[in-house]
């Protein structure tokens, strides 16, 4: 049975508003390239970006030894060329916000409990038609929710 338009989803919204640590938002910037070079995804890189794989027929390198003798390499490369040359200004904004969700808008509020800013989602057409704004507190339960957001840069 398919959900009705225009009506949230099951999803449940009795589980306890956490506490943020602060409200508002904070730059970190100045964050040096070992303190994130670790985390990488070799695999998203290797294969999704630089399209390293081994050759169909079975013959020639495993895509294994192509990681130890081009993959590695090369990204070993590029990492010393960015730290050498200071290439990178890695830097991020975070912060959590006082917000109430209303249809499939996430309104982000000032300490006043004024409109900040709206971001309107879209919904899933079919199944429990799921929407990110169902996941906070509705405008009409009287309660706030809190959002955490971020965004992370290398630079200008």
């Amino acid at each position: 049975e398919e959900p009705e338009e225009g009506v949230r989803s099951d999803v449940a919204v009795t589980n306890p508003v956490p506490t943020p640590p602060f409200w508002g938002s904070r730059v970190v910037k100045g964050i040096q390239l070992k303190e994130y070079a670790s985390w990488l995804d070799e695999g998203a890189l290797f294969k999704g970006q630089w399209g390293l794989k081994q050759a169909r027929a079975g013959d020639g390198p495993t895509y294994e030894e192509l990681v130890e003798t081009e993959g590695r390499p090369h990204l070993r490369g590029w990492l010393d060329k960015l730290h050498t040359e200071n290439l990178l200004e890695a830097a991020v904004v975070y912060g959590y916000y006082p917000c109430v969700s209303k249809g499939d808008d996430l309104i982000l509020l000032h300490e006043d409990g004024s409109e900040r800013t709206r971001f309107t989602f879209p919904r899933q057409r079919r199944g429990r038609r799921l929407c990110l704004a169902d996941f906070f507190r509705p405008e009409e339960s009287g309660e706030t929710d809190v959002i955490g957001l971020q965004v992370v840069t290398v630079g200008s």
